[in-house]
C-alpha cells in the first residue's frame, strides 16, 4: 500500500475517471444509430470492397504461395 495518499486514493493509472452510466448507454446508442444510416453503410460497403479487389493479390499471396 506504498502508492496510495493520505486519503487512501489509489495513483490515478489505477484510479480511472469515473463515467456515468448515462455516458456510457448514450455512447451505445449513438454507435446504434450509426448503424442505421443506410446510405452511409453501402457507401462504406462499396469503398471497403473496392479496397479489397484493389489489394486481394497482396492479401491472398501468404495463402496461394
Amino acid at each position: 500500500m506504498d502508492n496510495t495518499d493520505a486519503v487512501g486514493n489509489a495513483p490515478p493509472a489505477l484510479n480511472p475517471v469515473a463515467h456515468s452510466p448515462a455516458a456510457g448507454m448514450a455512447s451505445m446508442f449513438d454507435a446504434w444509430a450509426e448503424t442505421q444510416n443506410v446510405e452511409e453503410n453501402e457507401r462504406l460497403r462499396v469503398d471497403l470492397t473496392a479496397d479489397i479487389y484493389r489489394d486481394r493479390g497482396r492479401l491472398l499471396a501468404p495463402y496461394i504461395g
